[in-house]
């Protein structure tokens, strides 16, 4: 049997099988929970037999619970169907209880009749109902382990797999290491065979006008003299087209003149004024010109 359940009401679904007189075993609720109701700890069923009275009060279980059989005794008897929850807080005191409007059903009759085969009632105890529900959650609980197992070695491989990643590119920093190493030692080593070749090496300077003299003795008592000579700057004088060159030692200049023979200008004749260049054009190349570009060229432009 369907039943669903909200804040308001408790309702019996269309179509739902319900439960004849006298059956057993096969007279499971099953309720559906709207997201008010679900929210609650506890949930249980009451089932009230509308002619004495009678309340058999059950408690619902992964949203399903057994029709006590003591409800389904008489054909035609109606059945009232309520379903309350509660929540309680850590010293056990209730903190809130929810109470919708009750279902009513009317017992089917069925072909099984008391007494026809055994005179004893067959009356499931709470506690095989509470065994039952609880090995089916030790189950469930149980699946959701194994889960939980295999995803939990799924990641410790992926862990694995990360720290040999880590040990190879430790394995590579370990010989970048060491071969930076070596080329440090082979420098420190070059240094001291250079520091022990000048330890046994003694030099003497001697100056003399713009030439020096170097001894070198070195400690085994072979010699060798060097005569190092100065150069001379160069000084540098212009007069007019003339350049004069001379050493820096020397008084005078010695000059020359570097002014060419004059060339024809077709178009027009130049002068210098105030060290500027002038262009003198004619008036029939009044369309000749000069500029400087962007990046400081002299550009000769012709109007047309």
């Amino acid at each position: 049997m369907n039943v669903e359940v909200t804040r308001d009401n408790v309702k019996i679904l269309e179509q739902s099988n319900i439960p004849h007189e006298n059956e057993y075993k096969i007279t499971t609720c099953y309720f559906n929970f709207d997201d008010f109701t679900d929210s609650f700890q506890v949930k249980r069923a009451i089932f009230t037999i509308l002619s004495t009275g009678e309340m058999y009060e059950t408690d619902i279980i992964n949203d399903e619970c057994d029709i006590p059989i003591e409800v389904l005794k008489h054909e035609y008897e109606t059945v009232k169907l309520g379903v309350y929850g509660y929540n309680i807080g850590e010293n056990e005191e209730l903190l809130n209880r929810f109470s919708p409007s009750y279902a009513e059903i009317i017992v089917p009759t069925g072909s099984y009749k008391e007494g026809a085969l055994s005179p004893e009632p067959i009356t499931p105890s709470q506690y095989d109902i509470y065994s039952q529900k609880l090995q089916e959650g030790l189950q469930e609980v149980d699946d959701k382990l194994d889960e939980v197992v295999e995803t939990v070695d799924g990641k410790l491989q992926e862990v694995d797999d990360k720290l040999v990643e880590v040990d190879e590119k430790l394995d590579d920093v370990d010989t970048i290491i060491s071969e930076k190493i070596t080329e440090v030692d082979d420098k420190i080593a070059e240094t001291d065979r250079a520091i022990e070749r000048t330890n046994n090496l003694n030099i003497d300077v001697n100056k003399v006008d713009r030439v020096a003299t170097v001894d070198l003795t070195k400690k085994d008592g072979s010699h060798k003299t060097v005569n190092i000579r100065d150069g001379y700057d160069l000084d540098y004088d212009w007069q007019d087209t003339s350049l004069g060159i001379k050493r820096e030692d020397e008084e005078n200049y010695e000059y020359v003149d570097l002014k060419g023979e004059k060339g024809d200008c077709n178009f027009a004749t130049f002068s210098i004024v105030d060290g500027h260049l002038i262009m003198n054009k004619p008036e029939d190349m009044s369309q000749i010109d000069f500029r400087l570009d962007n990046r400081g060229h002299l550009v000769l432009e012709v109007g047309i």
